[in-house]
């Protein structure tokens, strides 16, 4: 393919324009070990931006979106890969994931997050499983009903039933361990370490186990090589736009907050 066409993508680009460079260097990691088209480092914008991916985000998103497509396809639409939805849902597939057609973005991701992390969590010992459960319902009131819910969440790939930091936590382990796979280490997640309420540092010491197998699940990945550049730049991105969801789920009321300046 020759040129790349560009066309705004809600599904994706706004995820990417949210994210920080360090959030999107797996992405570029990832895409650059493709060679099936025209490779990122060819583009100008990279080569005169490069590390700073915020100035080149339409490219990892038009890079992205070709991979998910077949060479005839991306040729019928003129040089521009599929929707995203459509990428995804291919992946989805991919993983045996079920899921319903008029499945949006987020029912979609979440499906695949969860299918990730109850096969990791399947092959935990009972002793981590109960470490990785306690990490999950940290933040709740009642501990034993918490890991209770916990528990189900994991086993059943439902983890609605889980508190908005929980799901958060799951969401940065996946992100973690795509990070390991392609080398590369998020440092620190300020935000995120901000509403999970406890230090990603200290959690995962304690959820070393957890992370191990959870990276082994992901190098495990097969199918066609495109495939094993999409699952993990797919599930990353799911689990950015649950990130960048959660640090706005304990937002201040503003009315609570206008009551409290109020003069007494």
């Amino acid at each position: 393919m020759a040129t790349w066409a560009y066309t705004f993508d809600t599904d994706l680009d706004v995820v990417l324009q949210a994210a920080h460079n360090d959030e999107l260097e797996p992405l570029v990691l990832l895409l650059s070990k493709d060679h099936s088209g025209k490779p990122l480092s060819s583009c100008p914008e990279y080569a005169r931006f490069y590390p700073d991916h915020r100035r080149y985000i339409h490219l990892i998103s038009v890079k992205l979106r070709a991979l998910g497509g077949h060479r005839m396809g991306n040729l019928l639409r003129l040089g521009q890969g599929p929707s995203y939805l459509t990428v995804v849902k291919s992946v989805a597939e991919h993983l045996k994931v079920t899921f319903a057609q008029d499945d949006g973005i987020v029912a979609l991701e979440q499906k695949l997050l969860y299918h990730v992390m109850s096969g990791c969590y399947q092959d935990l010992s009972e002793s981590e499983q109960k470490q990785l459960t306690a990490a999950l319902t940290a933040d709740e009131n009642s501990t034993a009903q918490a890991s209770s819910t916990a528990l189900v969440a994991v086993e059943q790939g439902d983890y609605s039933k889980l508190s908005a930091q929980g799901r958060l936590l799951v969401a940065t382990m996946v992100s973690q361990a795509v990070g390991k796979v392609v080398g590369f280490s998020l440092e620190s997640w300020n935000t995120v370490n901000t509403v999970v309420g406890q230090s990603w540092t200290q959690l995962n010491a304690s959820l070393t186990a957890t992370m191990v197998r959870l990276t082994a699940l992901m190098q495990g990945l097969v199918g066609r090589p495109s495939y094993q550049i999409l699952v993990p730049c797919v599930l990353h991105i799911a689990s950015l736009r649950l990130m960048q969801a959660g640090t706005k789920l304990e937002a201040p009321d503003p009315a609570a907050l206008a009551h409290q300046a109020a003069p007494q």
